[in-house]
C-alpha cells in the first residue's frame, strides 16, 4: 500500500517458490516507495494545474506539456514565468505538508527559452 492508500495486490508473496516469494518482497517494498512518489507528482500536477487555469485568466498561453517521471514541463509566457516558478514550487513542496510529513520535499525549478538552455 503506498502512502495515499492505493493498495497494489502481489500473488508472489504467497508462492511456494522462494525466488518467486523474494521478488514479491521487492515489488512491495518498491511499490511503496515508487507509488507513493508518483501520487506526489499527481496530486501536484492536479494543483499545476488549476493555478495554469487561473494564470490563463491574464493571458491563454499558458500550459502544463508534459510530466517525464519526476520532472513537469509547462509553457509559461514570459511575463508570467517568475511568478508561475514560485507558486510552481509551492505547491509541489507543499503536497507532503498537508501530510504532516516531517521530511521536507524540494522541488526545483528551471526556466528557458528552449531545450538547449536547459542542460
Amino acid at each position: 500500500e503506498t502512502y495515499f492508500g492505493r493498495v497494489r495486490y502481489i500473488p508472489l508473496l504467497k508462492s511456494n517458490n522462494k525466488t518467486d516469494k523474494k521478488m514479491g518482497a521487492r515489488i512491495a517494498l518498491n511499490t511503496r516507495i515508487q507509488g507513493t512518489a508518483a501520487e506526489i507528482m499527481k496530486i501536484g500536477m492536479i494543483e499545476i494545474y488549476s493555478y495554469i487555469n487561473e494564470l490563463n485568466k491574464k493571458s491563454n498561453n499558458n500550459k502544463m506539456l508534459l510530466q517525464i517521471h519526476d520532472e513537469i514541463i509547462c509553457e509559461i509566457e514570459d511575463s508570467l514565468v517568475s511568478e508561475a516558478e514560485i507558486r510552481i514550487r509551492e505547491i509541489l513542496e507543499n503536497v507532503t505538508k498537508k501530510e504532516n510529513w516531517i521530511v521536507p520535499v524540494t522541488a526545483n525549478i528551471k526556466s528557458a527559452k528552449n531545450w538547449e538552455d536547459l542542460k
